[in-house]
């Protein structure tokens, strides 16, 4: 297929394609740069708007130090035919990446795989929570957070991938979380006019959250076995977690028993093992999974209302780049307890 990138025809039988997703095909362009070029199917009005404010985004970012960590679009290509639609984007080219979870706490050897120690994990907490500070300030919400998304170089610094399909602005996310990440708001309620999750500050939040208990404790919060059993998604909507097994000292959290078998043994002898060496750290997992009163778990939740959604505007000749200001609820404070005692403002 031929495309316009930098005013130049190229076409992919001569570029070398290193990769292929869901959305779309990645070529490389040199050694620091490659394409993504979007399937057909994936190729709407919304998406050609979304990559553009997005490669407004990159030009701000790239003044940060973090500009090299996120695979945001920076430039776009163009159809050839008289259309000049949007078919993809260039963005920066990362290699020897890893999954986040892949470098997580293992409760046999108890040690973690590929990381030295606690502060090499603690360090990684940190810098994932500093770019989506970065994100959130750009009115970046990247939605469909999970561990191949979340990756981490060779330097072992963190990357973010597929930006393309976060939520910016008041454009939606085009993606879906999965069940092991999601978020008790999402389940019960937002969803966009399109079916998909709406998501938002708080849910980045919350799911990064799930992702760095798994680093730090080697278990997932919500996929310890009780009776009766319950999936990931009921447990998050009931609040079914580890991490109040083990805050309370009960054996039963709402109605259901925990089956304490070696590794959940083993789990909870390693978040005891936090609340010693990394106090700070236990809190912010106690905030998280353990307080009734936010609104991921609150009774009160507004589960029987509709979710408001704006009308999105789309530009079609000439666009002017960027998008209108996302009002946003403030996050609770208990949200960044963590994360303000580590120099960072979430909100």
């Amino acid at each position: 297929m031929k495309f316009l990138f930098d005013n130049t025809e190229l076409d992919t039988t001569n570029l070398t394609e290193i990769g292929r997703g869901g959305e779309g095909s990645v070529f490389k362009l040199n050694e620091s740069k490659c394409f993504k070029l979007l399937f057909p199917s994936n190729q709407s009005e919304l998406k050609y708007q979304k990559i553009l404010a997005l490669c407004d985004k990159a030009r701000a970012i790239d003044l940060t130090s973090y500009s090299t960590q996120l695979a945001l679009p920076e430039k776009p290509g163009y159809s050839v035919d008289e259309d000049r639609k949007v078919v993809g984007y260039s963005m920066k080219k990362m290699s020897d990446l890893k999954l986040f979870n892949s470098v997580l706490y293992d409760l046999k050897s108890k040690k973690f795989l590929h990381l030295k120690n606690d502060k090499e994990a603690i360090d990684l907490i940190e810098e994932v929570f500093s770019i989506l500070k970065l994100l959130h300030e750009n009115k970046i919400i990247l939605g469909d957070v999970n561990p191949e998304n979340i990756q981490i170089n060779g330097a072992g610094k963190v990357c973010v991938m597929d930006v393309d399909s976060a939520k910016v602005g008041e454009m939606p996310s085009c993606g879906l979380a999965r069940e092991e990440y999601n978020c008790p708001e999402i389940l019960r309620l937002r969803k966009n006019e399109d079916g998909k999750s709406e998501f938002s500050k708080r849910s980045d939040i919350f799911i990064l959250s799930i992702m760095c208990f798994e680093l730090m404790i080697g278990y997932h919060p919500f996929q310890m076995p009780v009776k009766p059993m319950v999936s990931t998604s009921t447990a998050l909507t009931q609040n079914v977690n580890l991490m109040r097994f083990a805050t309370t000292g009960l054996n039963r959290v709402e109605g259901h028993a925990l089956f304490e078998d070696p590794m959940v043994k083993q789990a909870l002898t390693r978040i005891s093992e936090i609340k010693q060496v990394e106090p700070r750290l236990y809190s912010f997992f106690e905030s998280i999974f353990c307080s009734s009163n936010r609104p991921y778990f609150s009774s009160k939740a507004d589960t029987r209302r509709k979710a408001i959604q704006r009308p999105v505007r789309l530009r079609h000749i000439k666009p002017k780049r960027g998008h209108s200001k996302a009002s946003e609820k403030t996050d609770p404070k208990s949200l960044t307890f963590f994360i303000n005692q580590y120099n960072l403002q979430i909100e």
